[in-house]
């Protein structure tokens, strides 16, 4: 039984390659010796002092075969004043309907401002309050992802009759 090999699943194959190739070339370019920082996966009371920056990196993965999505996208942290916190994040999206060409952008980011309305001390754990907005991508509205999405996925079972 031979296998045919369309040239848009070429395409689509060369697409996905170069999109790991850059992903990994990325984290390649931007690895330096790092310090402790703070944990990823909880909420921290502590802020940054005020000038200070910091660049969180991190990696997620989902994808359901046409939708690649990396939500856990850099985040950049900076200390606005003592104890006040501003942040920006964002997404990576990679779109690979069958039926059209490779597309890529940033999803949706969040803006926050975290507050710490008290230090830890022996006798108080610290407390602090964040606040966090959604923004829209810059390349246009995060919608073009499930629109195309859809109906790729409609006119794929509708070409597919045996799934």
């Amino acid at each position: 039984m031979a296998r045919v090999i369309s040239a848009a699943t070429t395409r689509r194959q060369r697409g996905r390659r170069t999109a790991w190739a850059i992903v990994i070339a990325l984290n390649v370019l931007v690895a330096s010796p790092a310090s402790a920082g703070r944990p990823l996966a909880t909420e921290d009371t502590g802020t940054l002092d005020p000038g200070k920056a910091e660049l969180e990196l991190s990696l997620d993965y989902l994808s359901d075969g046409e939708i690649f999505l990396l939500p856990g996208g850099p985040a950049l942290n900076i200390g606005l004043l003592p104890r006040l916190e501003g942040s920006v994040a964002t997404a990576f999206v990679l779109l690979d309907p069958e039926d059209k060409s490779l597309r890529a952008g940033f999803g949706d980011s969040l803006a926050r401002l975290k507050y710490r309305f008290v230090d830890e001390t022996p006798r108080l754990p610290a407390l602090m309050a964040a606040v966090t907005a959604r923004l829209r991508p810059v390349t246009g509205t995060a919608a073009w992802v499930r629109r195309a999405s859809t109906s790729s996925r409609s006119q794929s079972r509708a070409r597919r009759p045996g799934r």
